[in-house]
């Protein structure tokens, strides 16, 4: 289990020296972009932590639009033009030593979409947005099977906010308060 989720900032530089997902990619863009990323304002990183203060894993929220072609008819409420405001969660990585059915994966994703409730609460936020890497099909189906919908117009997939509302009143305040 998680012990504390916490922002990058919060944590001592070279936190994730040796961190590794397993994924090629993911480790190419923590390690060589995720910095200037994070400088620039594009995304935010918050780092899920174990009992001994290393690193489990990580997601990162930025805004984002989304399109109301990207949306099922009957979330666009009438809006057919103007695109929704949304939350991305761009990247999602757990460590590859604790991969495989731990759940650190699931609640990384609950953490994240916590967050991105909290935030919808004071800005214009429709959809919380997820683009699995390369449409990975094992990736897509776990985003599935955690409440995101698959676009009409591609990989990319969403849930509404008032759907993960719903998630996390369902999990619990309690879900959340980790350590």
């Amino acid at each position: 289990m998680l012990s504390k989720v916490v922002r990058l900032e919060e944590l001592d530089e070279g936190v994730f020296d040796g961190f590794t997902c397993g994924d090629d990619w993911m480790d190419n863009w923590l390690a060589n972009k995720a910095s200037r990323q994070l400088k620039s304002g594009l995304c935010a990183m918050h780092v899920g932590l174990d009992e001994e203060g290393s690193p489990v894993g990580f997601f990162t929220l930025a805004a984002c639009q989304l399109m109301p072609t990207d949306v099922l008819k009957r979330e666009r409420h009438g809006y057919n033009r103007m695109p929704f405001g949304a939350l991305l969660i761009g990247e999602l990585a757990v460590r590859s030593d604790l991969r495989g059915g731990l759940g650190y994966g699931a609640q990384l994703l609950n953490h994240a979409i916590y967050v991105a409730c909290n935030i919808s609460h004071d800005v214009g936020v429709s959809f919380l947005v997820v683009d699995p890497l390369g449409g990975n099909e094992h990736i897509c189906r776990w985003y599935q099977h955690n409440g995101f919908v698959p676009s009409p117009q591609g990989s990319r997939h969403y849930m509404s906010m008032r759907k993960a509302k719903e998630h996390i009143d369902a999990l619990g305040e309690d879900y959340f308060l980790l350590g």
